[in-house]
């Protein structure tokens, strides 16, 4: 049996070695309690192997029985230290050990009583470290459970053999196979041992895997809910698996501090400041994997991960006690966490696409709301005008195919039909919006005329339920689109008036602050519930319940939340139950802009093929003071643009033969007739192309009468009232030339007053309103370029348009009078027709030649 002493002797010193290279590496005591196990057992076999070539001395195998006798003790140490044990108990067993080992070294060689003492002591002290290392087991998962269990076992055996050994001793003839016996049950030890301390890789895979698969399985049980719950699961499932007190999954971003994402526990799932201040700083250090670090009372053990977002991180482990074989738990739980990963991005995905679901849900609701609004939004419009419309059909008519038509009837289909219009624009500029294609013409604007300018359209659905609409706004200014504006604050006052009940009171008030003028709309209304305020800026969105909705496709506020937004500001709510709401518009401020230039008159030529539009627009300025010319076609609109030097051309694009965009392009190449605004108005809304040949502005059909009055009074083409005559101040210190222009504009029909000097001139027009000036260039006491100057610096005169009376400037006067003239008038050959031209030429305010 001497090849087995050899082979336990061989397997004992290989676990031993491996004890001490692992106490070199990590300094810890858990390596430096297993190297006092294997050295108390492996001194034993060492010792017979070396007296196969030596002889030893006496003390040497007395000292050896009683490191022998330790090994129970160094066991129960080494238990100790990964389990709770009372230390009763290993104090108990070191109080044996001494008493038996003295009686060892006094009663050498052993006697046969000494012999049972001996025997019995170490086999009943093997036996409890090996029940408190079975004990140990169940409270490990994977490879660690595995090497526990051989470990237990393989003391177990150890204790065995020893019995063996001593029964061997009483048993006679048979002492021979208990010696055998014993050797064979200690080979079984040394084997269970090594499989404990030193197995193959691939064994401690094979064990961990079905481990990893029963937690996986327990993992993907619930694996529905956010990746911090995922994760929050997983770190429990840690520290079932590890016998840990705690886990903390930390996230380290790139840029910025650790972050604990979730912590859980067997006792507790939170930490302390100062435990939590450890572990991020734990978690953050650099360095590979560590194992089993004693800090501030833990034994903490780092794992590292990849979190579900891509972003690295770490799970920190927390325990009371080290723990054996810590390597196998971290390729168990780093194996985990990779599943974990998987998982926490799943139920992310899982979570998006539910919340993409809701609002696809949420979307073909109001979807489904919005068609049948909107259906009976239009029909209702329809109907009526189509019924009207048959009733008008029906009238009798009379000996010039005329109808009488009452005026009510009239009123109806034009109220439906700007009914319906509205829809479809609310309709399409949303489109816009949603799109990113809004044109808007911000300008200062003020914004006490804009908020009458809405309300005086809604002041009969206001008188018709009996409210009172009460406007404070002082004078303040805002930068925005003017119809926008007027369609914002319409939308608001609308849905103001719709939902307060009769007899409430309608609030409009302003003020500004923060670079922002906030326009408040209030209303004693039934009010909005919280839950809902965020969801009527909302397309197709009416909230409460139906008996409360009023009529609407829903998409008022929506469009005015968006037209604000774009406009660079925003609409706020404030609303309680039963109390009303408040809206508020946000729009930039702006600088009060100053007053127009001189009222001015002027024909306006209009290119239209259509008939009917055509009709229409020159009813809408010939009611308004103004004189028009219609052309039906390009060829004919640019002959008579020649002709008549109009003030304004209104063009349309589809023409027949030389289309709009045609005959835009030859009025600006034109020297005499590139001055002339062009307006595009047209179905075909292209107002970037229009702007980009030349066009001053585009409207879309078809086009709102209040509008195109508004951008003519804007920019100074108003209509003089009948019998009124255009003043013109001539100044000229040469008596002759004087006369000669006095008498060509008198000839025109025009108020001419004359001044000889440039002191007069500025006197006269300071008191008297001119619609043209003109001016020599060099005077007796104050130049032309003087009295230009003076002109522009009072905001009384700055206005007026200046003509200088010269046969020819330098290069560099003229880079003195740069855009501040409106033009040179030759004194050679100057006739009524030159005069005339110029006169029409100063009409058009804010265009300088």
């Amino acid at each position: 049996m001497l090849p087995v002493i050899f082979v336990v002797a061989g397997l004992f010193l290989l676990v031993f070695v491996r004890a001490v290279t692992g106490y070199v590496r990590t300094g810890d005591r858990l390596h430096a309690a297993t190297i006092l196990v294997f050295l108390s057992v492996g001194t034993l076999y060492f010792l017979q192997v070396a007296r196969v070539f030596v002889v030893l001395p006496e003390w040497i195998s007395v000292a050896a029985l009683v490191l022998l006798l330790g090994q129970p003790v160094f066991t129960l140490r080494l238990v100790a230290l990964v389990r709770p044990l009372s230390p009763y108990v290993t104090g108990s067993w070191i109080a044996a050990w001494i008493a038996v080992g003295g009686a060892v070294v006094l009663t050498y060689p052993l006697t046969d009583a000494m012999a049972v003492v001996f025997v019995g002591y170490f086999v009943l002290g093997e036996a409890v470290a090996a029940a408190f290392l079975a004990g140990e087991v169940r409270r490990r998962a994977g490879a660690p459970r595995v090497r526990l269990s051989a470990a237990a076992i393989a003391t177990g055996l150890f204790a065995l053999g020893m019995f063996l050994a001593g029964a061997g001793r009483y048993a006679g003839d048979a002492a021979q196979s208990f010696a055998v016996a014993s050797r064979l049950v200690a080979l079984g030890s040394a084997v269970g041992y090594l499989v404990a301390f030193v197995p193959p890789r691939f064994l401690r895979q094979q064990w961990s895997a079905r481990t990893a698969y029963l937690l996986m399985t327990r993992l993907l049980e619930q694996s529905t809910g956010t990746p911090e719950e995922t994760w929050a699961r997983f770190a429990r499932l840690g520290t079932e698996a590890v016998d840990a007190d705690l886990a903390v999954v930390v996230s380290l971003p790139a840029a910025g501090r650790p972050e604990a994402l979730v912590v859980a526990g067997t006792t507790r799932d939170e930490l302390e400041p100062a435990e939590l201040a450890m572990v991020l700083e734990y978690a953050d250090s650099p360095g590979p994997t560590r194992v089993g670090e004693r800090r501030h009372g833990h034994f903490v053990t780092r794992v590292p991960l990849t979190l579900h977002s891509g972003q690295a991180g770490v799970l920190v482990l927390l325990a009371v006690r080290p723990s054996l074989f810590t390597v196998d738990d971290i390729t168990l739980l780093g194996d985990l966490g990779r599943q974990a990963a998987v998982i926490a991005e799943r139920s992310q995905l899982t979570t998006e696409l539910r919340g993409v679901v809701e609002q696809l849900r949420a979307a073909n609701h109001a979807k489904s709301d919005f068609v049948a609004a909107m259906s009976h939004e239009l029909r209702t419009p329809l109907n009526a005008i189509i019924g009207f419309s048959e009733l008008m059909r029906d009238e009798e008519p009379t000996d010039d195919d005329r109808r009488q038509v009452p005026t009510e009837w009239i009123e109806n289909v034009y109220s439906s039909g700007r009914h319906l219009l509205g829809l479809i624009n609310d309709v399409l500029d949303l489109a816009k919006v949603e799109a990113g294609r809004i044109d808007l013409r911000p300008e200062p604007l003020t914004v006490d005329a804009a908020v009458h300018e809405a309300a005086a359209p809604l002041r009969p659905l206001v008188d018709a339920k009996g409210l009172t609409l009460s406007v404070g706004v002082p004078e303040l200014t805002v930068r925005a689109d003017r119809l926008r504006l007027r369609q914002m604050i319409t939308n608001l006052l609308s849905n103001a008036i719709k939902f307060t009940p009769e007899g409430g009171t309608i609030t409009i008030s302003a003020h500004d602050g923060d670079g922002a003028v906030h326009l408040s709309v209030a209303d004693t209304g039934p009010g909005i519930a919280e839950a809902d305020q965020r969801r009527i800026f909302e397309e197709f969105q009416q909230v409460g319940d139906a008996g409360s909705r009023a009529s609407g496709t829903g998409l008022g506020l929506a469009l005015t939340s968006r037209l604000a937004q774009a406009h660079g500001g925003g609409v706020e709510v404030e609303s309680t139950l039963g109390a009303g709401s408040t809206f508020t518009l946000n729009l930039p401020t702006a600088p009060v802009p100053d007053p127009t230039g001189p009222a001015t008159h002027g024909g306006i030529l209009i290119i239209e093929d259509d008939p009917a539009a055509a009709s229409l627009l020159r009813t809408y300025l010939q009611a308004a003071g103004y004189q028009t010319i219609i052309t039906a076609n390009g060829g004919d609109g640019l002959t008579a643009a020649r002709n008549t030097a109009p003030d304004v051309i209104l063009l349309d694009v589809l023409l027949p033969g030389l289309d709009g965009w045609g005959v835009l392009r030859q009025l600006k190449e034109d020297p005499v007739l590139r001055h002339i605004p062009v307006v595009m108005v047209s179905v075909v809304e292209e107002r970037e192309l229009g702007l980009s040949l030349g066009a001053v502005d585009f409207f879309v059909k078809p086009v709102d009468r209040q509008a195109l009055l508004g951008w003519l009074d804007r920019r100074g083409l108003i209509p003089l009232p009948p019998g009124a005559r255009t003043r013109v101040l001539v100044v000229d210190s040469d008596p002759t030339g004087r006369t000669a222009v006095e008498g060509a504009l008198a000839d025109q029909g025009l108020i001419v007053f004359t001044a000889t000097s440039g002191a007069e001139a500025l006197r006269l027009a300071r008191d008297t309103r001119f619609d043209l000036i003109l001016s020599e260039l060099i005077g007796p006491d104050l130049d032309g370029f003087s009295l230009i100057a003076a002109l522009n610096e009072d905001k009384r005169t700055r206005d007026v348009p200046v003509v200088i009376l010269a046969d020819e400037l330098s290069a560099e006067d003229k880079a003195r009078l740069g855009d501040r003239i409106l033009g040179v008038l030759p004194r050679a050959g100057l006739a009524p027709t030159d005069l005339r031209a110029w006169l029409d030429r100063s009409m058009l305010s804010g265009v300088k030649q």
